[in-house]
């Protein structure tokens, strides 16, 4: 589970696995800290995390670009707590 500055509680999708590598220059990222320490976030977003929803419900999608400027993609989990009303 990676839980620091923007990236909150996110826990890999389980169709994810590390190593990952980029398919344009081969560099790769041993696990999820590597993968965001030494990428960019892709397009303008400030972490290039978006929402989605899969079989599964909502997942988190994270854009992010190489070295090399091709843009990689990871899956995520979304942990956060849902909070309901209580009755």
């Amino acid at each position: 589970m990676l839980e620091s500055g923007h990236f909150g509680r996110l826990n890999v999708h389980q169709s994810e696995s590390f190593p990952k590598s980029c398919g344009c220059c081969r560099a790769t990222y041993r696990d999820v800290d590597a993968f965001f320490k030494n990428t960019r976030p892709s397009g303008t977003h400030q972490t290039g995390l978006r929402q989605a929803s899969d079989d599964d419900g909502v997942i988190v999608e994270a854009y992010r670009n190489c070295a090399c400027g091709s843009t990689l993609l990871v899956f995520f989990e979304d942990r956060r707590e849902t909070l309901r009303p209580v009755t």
